[in-house]
């Protein structure tokens, strides 16, 4: 019976050894298992950050386009504008160059022109007994 008393005692000193390996076993994979998770928890933080940076970024740049687009705008609508007004004063230019003109058609001519672009006139003479024609060429 000491043999198995002896017996009895190693066994169970080797099932409590067994027993302590499973659990330190056990507690290792725990901790592995909780280190994975861990670092996927890491990761997913990380990747959210980077997410929201990117969005950060991308609002930025979506703002910044719609200011330069919005300046663009107002540069192309001040450059109409001025092509307007310049438009507008060469037109009354000319429509003033036209008035000028159709006012200079309608002054009276200078007389000393006048003579040397005029056809000559006939003007008829009262008949004379010496000469019987009956008009003669005058210039004026």
């Amino acid at each position: 019976m000491l043999c198995t008393i002896e017996e009895k005692r190693l066994k169970d000193a080797e099932e409590r050894e067994r027993l302590r390996l499973e659990e330190a076993k056990e507690e290792r994979r725990l901790v592995e298992q909780r280190a994975q998770m861990q670092g996927v928890f890491h990761e997913e933080e990380i990747r959210k950050l980077k997410e929201m940076e990117q969005k950060d970024k991308n609002k930025e740049r979506i703002f910044l386009v719609g200011e330069q687009s919005i300046e663009e705008e107002k540069k192309k609508i001040e450059t109409e504008e001025k092509e307007i007004a310049f438009l507008r004063t060469r037109y009354e230019k000319e429509k003033q160059a036209r008035i000028e003109e159709v006012c200079r058609e309608l002054s009276p001519p200078i007389p000393t022109l006048q003579k040397g672009h005029r056809a000559p006139q006939f003007i008829p003479r009262p008949p004379t007994m010496d000469s019987r024609r009956p008009t003669t060429t005058l210039r004026l």
